[in-house]
């Protein structure tokens, strides 16, 4: 599931108190081997950036395995490069182990078993065939290009951009259809990022291939004069992993679409999993939720992005509301930080809509849809969702 991520980074990708610089960068360069090629120098000599991986380009990823366990892992491009022969390399970090990488304009190589593999072709058209590692064969269906949004930003699916140039889209599948692909410009894969599935085991990351991978989030730096930024927070909805991203509401009772929000409440509507939290503080920068399944043990934690927003600060005190769909029906334990374990049953839709929460049934003022989703108001005629039951306006 992919819903489109809102820019909280507008407020804050200035990062006004970085320098200038008379670098010069084209387009959104997927793999680079040497950080002084695309920072300012205030940003090199910056503690945070020479002490932790701040700044610095990353992926967060999710990778599903055979024995249906799973890993969220996050890589990163470290300071300085590895030479070999006569090729900068990048030094990509995964857990322990290191991986190398280079790109030559817009082709983007891993070095494998002692030799450089073709991952990613940006400059391929519509109706080109692409042949991965692995020796099969992809056709390119479609290319295009992010909509102009507003100054110099764009947004694609859960991708934002920001930058005069514009980055290439690539859509990729399969003779028969059977598998697709999807290459961003300064992302590499939605699926994979830089790391396919099947090349985690022989890279020595995993003793088995995940058969399954999706980018979670993704942050590349800003660099000079350009500011090219490129920022992706996706949603996934997996049988044992859930990511979801979250609007901030400011609980001070003048939002009619969100006056009513009650803390701690805890309800499921059909297969979502609705969940307020109590007031806290909050800081406007991207704020998700995630969630574990595991034997009926739902474990959920909220977490707001930090690296590369760090001169954010917009503290305000709200509430979360919390919408997670795609629950098989059951019995679960909902387990949150800050409050007790919480039964809850989630019913067949066929069953009706049932509400499970603490306190009296139907003490929730909120309006939903068929569907689940929060709406402001009843509407004029049909059916609607209050306080866990079904109700009909003429």
């Amino acid at each position: 599931m992919k819903r489109i991520f809102l820019i909280y980074a507008v407020l804050c990708v200035s990062l006004n108190g970085w320098g200038q610089s008379s670098k010069t960068l084209v387009g959104y360069p997927t793999i680079f081997s040497e950080y002084e090629d695309y920072f300012d120098e205030w940003i090199l000599t910056h503690e945070r950036f020479l002490t932790t991986d701040w700044a610095k380009k990353k992926w967060w990823m999710y990778y599903h395995f055979a024995d249906n366990t799973y890993k969220k892992e996050k890589l990163y491009i470290a300071l300085g490069d590895s030479i070999l022969g006569d090729k900068s390399y990048a030094r990509i970090i995964l857990g322990e182990k290191t991986l190398l990488y280079r790109q030559e304009g817009d082709k983007v190589y891993i070095r494998d078993n002692g030799e450089d593999k073709l991952l990613i072709d940006y400059s391929l058209k519509g109706g080109d065939s692409f042949i991965d590692p692995q020796g099969i064969k992809y056709i390119v269906t479609a290319t295009t290009s992010p909509k102009h949004y507003d100054y110099d930003y764009w947004i694609y699916q859960c991708v934002q951009i920001r930058g005069k140039d514009t980055p290439k889209i690539l859509y990729l599948k399969t003779e028969d259809g059977a598998q697709e692909d999807e290459w961003i410009e300064g992302l590499g894969s939605a699926y994979w990022g830089i790391l396919p599935p099947y090349m985690a085991k022989s890279q020595g990351v995993y003793p088995s291939s995940p058969v399954k991978s999706h980018v979670i989030m993704a942050l590349a730096p800003i660099y000079y004069p350009s500011r090219n930024y490129l920022w992706a927070n996706y949603e996934l909805n997996e049988t044992d992993f859930k990511h979801i991203n979250l609007n901030l509401y400011v609980n001070d009772g003048d939002d009619d679409n969100h006056r009513n929000l009650e803390p701690w409440t805890f309800n499921f509507i059909d297969d979502t999993l609705c969940i307020t939290t109590d007031e806290r503080t909050l800081n406007i920068k991207p704020t998700f939720a995630e969630c574990s399944i595991d034997n009926n043990i739902v474990k959920v934690s909220i977490g707001q992005m930090y690296e590369g927003f760090e001169d954010c600060d917009c503290i305000f005190e709200g509430v979360l509301d919390i919408r997670i769909p795609g629950f098989a029906p059951g019995t679960y334990q909902v387990d949150i930080s800050g409050h007790e374990k919480v039964t809850l049953e989630c019913k067949d839709p066929a069953d009706g809509v049932d509400v499970v929460k603490q306190g009296a049934t139907g003490t929730d003022k909120r309006t939903y849809d068929l569907s689940g989703r929060h709406v402001p108001s009843k509407p004029q005629r049909g059916l609607y969702i209050q306080g866990g039951r079904i109700k009909a306006r003429e």
